[in-house]
């Protein structure tokens, strides 16, 4: 009987890290592109006032360029605990591919993810040690929505999109409102 409980312990504890890793971003630890987005579609049909922000590392393939891949992954994991270290434990974040992220932000009326967003661009103002890098610097465009009653994943995401590449068009290291 121990025998069968070992291994029934050991199933469950596989089956866990597997479903772990289907929802997590490798590099980041965060949620990855299809968790964040079902936990956008989850909280859609929930009443209340919920914020989705797109966000995007400014000037990052530059980072990749300059300082190389392996530099620029760390960048990637410091910004990700950089978000996870500002916001609530009620929010949700997650890598969507490559330098950008979405933010979920649930019972957050638009004025407040507003400044939620505001102090995460100004907390990236002072440098960083990243690596080999003892004073370094990078910021993020963002674009911000309210999601509405009857909107889809595909709505809340595009207008907030739309909103990000206002920021990007109008100098970068900003928000906007979608």
């Amino acid at each position: 009987i121990s025998e069968l409980a070992t291994r029934g312990r050991s199933l469950r504890t596989a089956r866990d890290q597997a479903l772990r890793a289907a929802s997590t971003d490798a590099l980041t630890g965060l949620s990855n592109r299809r968790h964040i987005l079902a936990l956008l579609e989850a909280l859609l049909p929930k009443a209340g006032q919920h914020c989705i922000a797109i966000v995007d590392i400014d000037h990052f393939k530059h980072v990749n360029d300059h300082y190389g891949h392996p530099f620029g992954d760390l960048v990637l994991v410091d910004f990700a605990r950089h978000l996870q270290g500002q916001l609530r434990r009620s929010d949700g974040v997650g890598r969507l591919g490559g330098e950008e992220f979405m933010l979920i932000l649930p019972d957050t009326p638009l004025p407040q993810a507003s400044l939620v967003l505001g102090n995460l661009l100004a907390s990236l103002q002072l440098p960083r040690h990243i690596g080999e890098q003892a004073a370094f610097r990078y910021q993020f465009s963002g674009g911000i929505t309210r999601l509405l009653p009857d909107d889809t994943v595909q709505c809340a995401y595009h207008r907030a999109d739309q909103a990000l590449y206002r920021a990007k068009q109008g100098g970068r290291n900003r928000v906007e409102l979608g």
